[in-house]
């Protein structure tokens, strides 16, 4: 599995934590995923799970990573909050992952929320 940064057309600048606001927070990260998964579809990742996020728990928070589908998958790190990284997410198959994405969607409506 390839696992990538953000690409520089799509970057994410560190949060003003001077004036830190949860909720504006959260929207800067929604907008970030929504231009991230626009700018996969421009790459011609145009899979059905492009866009899907894939989280995995690390220390006191998450990795997150989005998907990008073609023909194979590809992951990008999401630098948001703890901006964590999964040591073997690498080690990953595309089996295991589309796995993950079904798990979290599947515990999204057991609980009424939306997937990460």
């Amino acid at each position: 599995m390839k696992v990538y940064g953000c690409p520089e057309e799509v970057k994410f600048a560190e949060p003003d934590y001077r004036n830190f606001d949860l909720k504006v927070e959260e929207a800067r990260v929604q907008k970030h995923k929504d231009e991230l998964k626009a700018w996969l579809i421009g790459q011609g990742y145009t899979g059905k799970n492009t866009g899907e996020v894939v989280s995995f728990p690390v220390g006191d928070g998450y990795a997150q990573y989005m998907v990008g589908e073609a023909r194979s998958l590809i992951l990008i790190h999401l630098p948001y909050y703890d901006a964590y990284h999964y040591r073997m997410v690498d080690r990953f198959t595309k089996k295991e992952i589309l796995a993950e994405i079904e798990r979290a969607k599947k515990m999204s409506a057991l609980f009424g929320k939306k997937a990460a």
